[in-house]
């Protein structure tokens, strides 16, 4: 029964791991889509000379492009994370201890 709640306790770190990883990637690139419609947006304003609409247009995606970064780096940290979770899991597992 021990081993059986360890390996659980060790699944879950894993899968809590890979959440912590897979959101905030998924984030980013949503974030690196917003970048791209958003400069696309200020190429159009700019060519129809809308100089306002183009500077909001451009905020936007210095904004988004922010984000993606912070996401990608959050979603690295995490991987990373449930990594080292997942690895103290296995080695509670074996040792036969309970985190």
């Amino acid at each position: 029964g021990g081993v059986l709640l360890a390996s659980f306790i060790a699944f879950t770190a894993g899968l809590n791991g890979l959440d912590n990883a897979v959101i905030p990637i998924v984030t980013a690139f949503w974030n690196l889509v917003d970048v791209v419609v958003n400069v696309v947006n200020t190429i159009i304003a700019l060519l129809t000379g809308d100089f306002d609409a183009a500077l909001e247009y451009w905020d936007e995606a210095v904004e988004s492009s922010i984000e993606f970064f912070k996401n990608l780096w959050e979603g690295i940290v995490g991987f990373f994370e449930g990594i080292v979770d997942t690895i103290i899991g296995w080695l509670s597992v074996l040792t036969g201890t309970s985190k």
